[in-house]
């Protein structure tokens, strides 16, 4: 049981269910641009994706993770988690691509489906740059030494 608790309250799980809000509104704004708007794909997914990462980003420091390396730094912070936010942009557009353009999908399941790439990517980089502990920053970044007891 504290086994199944521990995964339910993990990060990874918080963020997704960050993520799934954050896509809700991604897609939606995708689609108005593509079906109202009549924005061409491309366009219409990079607007998608600034509204996505506002949430994004806004719900992952609020609910998600604990450790903030940039906390005092809120606008260097949102730049490194929107700059990571455009590596996955440009995964969803070779899905998109690929979906739309070579194989003749709807666009809307193209974007469902390059949604899980883009999740997995952008959890991955931003856990690692911005969110890890202190203590394995230390070890990543060499520093393994104690220094409490000084």
């Amino acid at each position: 049981m504290s086994a199944v608790r521990t995964f339910s309250e993990s990060e990874f799980v918080r963020y997704f269910f960050v993520s799934v809000a954050a896509f809700v509104l991604d897609l939606m704004i995708f689609s108005i641009s593509l079906r109202v708007l009549y924005l061409p794909w491309a366009a219409s997914a990079t607007f998608g994706f600034l509204g996505g990462v506002l949430v994004a980003y806004f719900l992952s420091i609020r609910f998600v993770f604990g450790n903030r390396n940039l906390r005092n730094k809120p606008a260097t912070e949102l730049l490194t988690f929107s700059t990571v936010g455009l590596g996955g942009l440009l995964v969803t557009q070779l899905v998109l691509w690929v979906g739309i353009e070579l194989m003749g999908s709807n666009p809307e399941i193209s974007k469902v489906s390059a949604a899980g790439f883009t999740f997995l990517f952008n959890f991955m980089v931003r856990k690692l740059l911005l969110f890890r502990s202190a203590r394995h920053s230390s070890a990543v970044n060499g520093n393994t030494h104690d220094h409490s007891s000084k």
